[in-house]
């Protein structure tokens, strides 16, 4: 049989997930796909819980097995490079969220009702532990859009790969880079001027569960600076590939000073607050050595984000107290929110 899409799912000492994992793609109202697991060396009982369930379900997959450890990223690298992905779409599932059962059959819908190179779905962000709703999200976007390159919402969006089915065909040499922070950005990036159309399904179709205790998502000074990297690679990446990249470097770099610039400054301060100051320091430096023009990218002006809503006047307000060394105000105004109304605004 023929698929029209593969998901992927990479696994690393999975066995608790699993089956709900399992489950979840069983009961997708969208039948015509192929799983394509991926171990990344898991140390518990992963492979042993799959056979198992996967001889009770009739459900088309694979297995790769990797022979070395090296994260999520270079796990779904793997399957990238395996020759297995031979369908129109491909997506990235992560094995311990939940799809809803129409996940699927909505994603590809609408796919091809508009053409969509990427096509995005709404979701919940939720605690592992109780699940307590942090937030609701991507449920607010236009049906589609093109002309990507001047689009002013495209920082905004968030550039997970779990809520998203991408064409096959605009992946080419994007690969996802293992950095341990920001690595489906860093793909989502890649492959954006490749698109001609991306769409939205403005439902939630996802939980997203994360775990621990914080309803911020944790960081340290090793990611920030293993993220910083591999912006910098995004860069050259940008760079070496001609003219039609060239046309997307003002989004490629408001959506880093979005992403990273705010989100991963914010956390990481709010995680060691003792290492605010260096890492403010360090982070101004990191775009005025790499991104010196980010303070007049027109995606951050004041115009564009005076059209953009309240979240888009937010950023412009956070580029300037980035600008003039004022960033620990919005540190604080973000962590008296987080506590008070135990809700979180991702960047």
């Amino acid at each position: 049989m023929d698929y029209l899409v593969t998901v992927v799912v990479a696994l690393h000492n999975s066995s608790k997930d699993l089956l709900c994992c399992i489950g979840f793609l069983r009961r997708q109202t969208f039948r015509n796909f192929f799983v394509l697991f991926v171990d990344d060396c898991s140390a518990d009982d992963t492979l042993l819980v799959l056979k198992n369930a996967l001889e009770k379900e009739a459900l088309p997959f694979d297995l790769l097995r990797k022979s070395k450890n090296d994260g999520a990223g270079k796990t779904r690298d793997y399957a990238l490079e395996s020759g297995l992905i031979r369908t129109k779409y491909v997506l990235f599932l992560d094995p311990d969220d939940e799809p809803l059962p129409d996940f699927l059959e909505s994603l590809v819908e609408k796919a091809e009702e508009t053409n969509a190179d990427i096509t995005m779905c709404g979701y919940e962000r939720r605690l592992r532990s109780d699940g307590h709703l942090i937030a609701t999200e991507m449920v607010n976007n236009p049906n589609s859009i093109s002309d990507l390159e001047n689009c002013r919402i495209i920082p905004y969006l968030n550039p997970a790969t779990w809520n998203k089915l991408f064409k096959t065909s605009i992946i080419e040499d994007a690969r996802f880079i293992n950095r341990g922070g920001g690595e489906d950005e860093m793909f989502f990036l890649k492959v954006l001027p490749r698109c001609n159309v991306i769409a939205f399904v403005n439902r939630v179709l996802y939980r997203y569960f994360i775990h621990g205790n914080s309803v911020s998502s944790f960081t340290n000074c090793e990611l920030l600076l293993l993220t910083r990297n591999g912006y910098v690679e995004v860069k050259k990446y940008y760079e070496s590939h001609g003219d039609a990249y060239a046309k997307f470097y003002d989004l490629l770099e408001a959506s880093i000073f979005v992403r990273f610039g705010i989100g991963a400054t914010t956390r990481l301060c709010l995680t060691y607050p003792k290492k605010i100051r260096v890492t403010l320091k360090e982070n101004k430096l990191f775009f005025r050595k790499f991104f010196p023009n980010w303070f007049c990218n027109p995606f951050l002006s004041f115009k564009t984000s005076f059209f953009g809503g309240i979240k888009a006047l937010m950023v412009w307000r956070c580029k300037w107290l980035f600008k003039l060394g004022l960033f620990r105000i919005f540190i604080f105004d973000y962590k008296l929110f987080t506590r008070v109304f135990k809700k979180d605004v991702k960047w």
